[in-house]
C-alpha cells in the first residue's frame, strides 16, 4: 500500500494520524509540518505593513480606506499577519 492510500485510511483529525504523517490542517488543506516557518513569514508581513504605514504617516483608518479594507482587518494583519 502506498503512502497516499495509507494517509486516506486514517482519520485526518486524529492526533495519531497527524503524528504519523507529519501533517497539519488549515481549513481543509493538509500540508507538511512547516507551520512555524509559515507563521514567521506571516508575522514578518504584518510587521512590514505596520512599518510602511508608519513611515508614510498614515493612520490605520487611512491605510484601510486606501486598501479597501476595514480598520479591523488592517489591525489584524499588522498584529498577526
Amino acid at each position: 500500500m502506498n503512502g497516499d492510500a495509507t494517509r486516506h485510511a486514517c482519520n485526518p483529525s486524529s492526533t495519531a494520524c497527524q503524528r504519523a504523517y507529519g501533517a497539519y490542517t488549515i481549513g481543509n488543506v493538509d500540508g507538511p509540518l512547516a507551520l512555524p516557518q509559515i507563521e514567521r513569514t506571516v508575522s514578518e508581513i504584518g510587521a512590514k505593513v505596520a512599518r510602511a504605514r508608519s513611515e508614510r504617516g498614515w493612520s490605520l483608518a487611512q491605510l484601510a480606506q486606501r486598501a479597501g479594507l476595514s480598520p479591523a482587518s488592517v489591525h489584524k494583519i499588522e498584529k498577526s499577519g
